[in-house]
């Protein structure tokens, strides 16, 4: 099978599997919100956002090392340098997340004190959570490496139904307790379980490419600079993207804000927007983009590189368009629909994370072809200097508006610095911009908004019946604009028809011109 059918095949399970798991994450989103209440579940949050920035912290790059040097091995017939790779990195991954956490563990009082504003009622409580959710933070960052390996062979079928199952099983074990009479204690523990879980399968199945590959062959010094070089800027790259997203977002309104309900609400508001933008685009975050991107531009072939980069961007921007379009239209029914109107001050949030969204998802694109191309201190300067940016004016602007000055913040920092890496990208590989594509996509998705903004009035006001009508309704519309206006590259069509889809032919049919 080629690296393209291997995408491809790849493409299809994250789509099928992460269309599943992104269906159960905000289901739990919804859960938590009711049966936590706004304020615990700001608190969780926090917790959560604090584990994820510390398996971060402790990753040094490592994983996207991984992901760009193996599929050059692969290519360039170096197979033997693999597996002292990979066992490298798993002992400075595990050395740095045991430390890092043990640390943390003894030190918990002090760290509490950073991240939250205001824990004077039970400042004990929020030190128990937080050295349980160490524990957390080992599972996943040892599970993040063991995945990695999985991604790099196009595991994808493996890795989408453990994810899914496990996940289900932690958000019904979570609820279950709840109703017992738990809270954040109980889902933090259900969590873990089910983290070690996926652990322990994900090692199992990944120890098989080290017997494949049980040859003790020692990479160079020359490339072991090389790697490790390039695994530090990838590191620096990971965390001024997390500064400039959910992270240091989070960061900020729970050790500058005192209402931890701001936090809810934008986590409320995020979550929403990014699954929803991100439902049809989730076959390319299972993590193999990279690798497949770096296969491809280390080929040489110019022209297939400008192909991949058209046909990811028609891809991503097909269905980001139209359902932002809808999701501004509705922000204010889908929140009280969905979270309750205790929590409608998420509302006005929803509708800039949409906009900002329309604008941040050619940074999938931008950053892997920047790393692919060896790019990656230009993008570390590039996220480093809008990092910055992005932290003062949150800070400044946190005070006087809460979340909502923290969300405009991050929209204009991130309008800013996807105009500057797109201006990067041009200048290493000239890509071809779709400009009839993007016209006619606009076109389709205004054509959309107008029907809806004309038909809500009709629609009966049971909220959830006139949510789905509408829904259906643009849904409708958009498509038969799309296969009248057929914005489908050439490229693109062909990349269908070779496919495993299902009613491939039809579909190509309708879109082909």
């Amino acid at each position: 099978m080629s690296s393209a059918q291997k995408a491809i095949s790849a493409m299809i399970w994250d789509f099928l599997g992460k269309g599943g798991l992104a269906l159960i994450r905000f289901a739990e989103s919804i859960l938590l919100v009711r049966l936590l209440g706004n304020t615990d579940y700001g608190i969780l949050s926090v917790l959560l956002n604090f584990q994820a920035s510390l398996v971060l912290a402790t990753s040094l790059g490592i994983e996207g090392a991984l992901s760009r040097f193996i599929p050059e091995f692969q290519v360039k017939k170096k197979e033997m340098h693999i597996p002292a790779l990979i066992r490298q990195a798993g002992i400075i991954r595990s050395g740095l997340l045991i430390t890092s956490s043990s640390i943390c563990f003894l030190f918990a009082a002090p760290l509490v004190e950073i991240i939250f504003k205001d824990v004077s009622a039970d400042s004990q409580s929020f030190v128990n959570y937080l050295q349980l959710m160490l524990f957390l933070v080992i599972s996943v960052g040892l599970q993040d490496l063991t995945r990695r390996i999985l991604v790099i062979h196009y595991k994808q079928r493996l890795i989408n139904t453990v994810e899914l199952l496990t996940f289900c099983a932690y958000l019904a074990s979570a609820i279950v307790l709840i109703q017992l009479g738990g809270g954040i204690t109980e889902v933090l523990l259900a969590n873990i379980a089910s983290k070690f879980v996926t652990l322990l399968i994900f090692a199992l199945h990944s120890r098989f490419y080290f017997r494949s590959n049980s040859a003790k062959e020692r990479f160079p010094t020359s490339l072991q600079k090389r790697i490790y070089s390039y695994a530090l800027s990838f590191y620096f790259y990971s965390l001024m993207l997390h500064v400039l997203g959910k992270g240091g977002d989070i960061f900020i309104l729970g050790a500058f804000d005192p209402d931890i309900s701001q936090v809810a609400f934008y986590t409320i508001a995020f979550n929403f927007a990014f699954f929803s933008t991100s439902f049809f685009e989730l076959a390319l975050h299972g993590g193999f983009v990279l690798p497949f991107i770096s296969e491809v531009y280390h080929q040489g072939n110019r022209e297939n590189i400008c192909r991949v980069y058209t046909g990811l961007f028609e891809f991503i921007y097909l269905f980001t368009i139209p359902i932002s379009v809808g999701g501004i239209l509705m922000a204010n029914e889908l929140i009280h629909l969905f979270y309750g109107a205790e929590n409608s001050s998420a509302a006005p949030l929803l509708i800039l994370f949409f906009v900002h969204f329309s604008v941040v998802k050619i940074g999938i694109l931008n950053s892997s072809f920047m790393l692919a191309a060896d790019q990656q201190n230009r993008l570390i300067g590039s996220r480093v200097f809008f990092g910055v940016f992005n932290m003062v004016i949150n800070v400044i602007l946190v005070g006087p508006y809460h979340a909502l000055g923290v969300v405009w913040g991050t929209l204009i920092t991130g309008v800013l610095s996807s105009l500057y890496e797109t201006w990067c990208v041009h200048q290493t590989i000239q890509p071809r911009y779709s400009w009839a594509f993007m016209g006619k996509i606009a076109l389709a998705a205004l054509g959309m908004g107008i029907v809806l903004w004309i038909a809500s009035p009709f629609v009966p006001e049971i909220l959830p019946l006139k949510i789905a009508l509408l829904i259906g309704l643009g849904g409708m519309v958009y498509a038969s604009f799309v296969v009248f206006l057929k914005p489908i590259s050439a490229d693109n069509l062909q990349v269908l028809q070779q496919s495993k889809l299902p009613f491939k032919r039809h579909l190509f049919r309708l879109l082909s011109k």
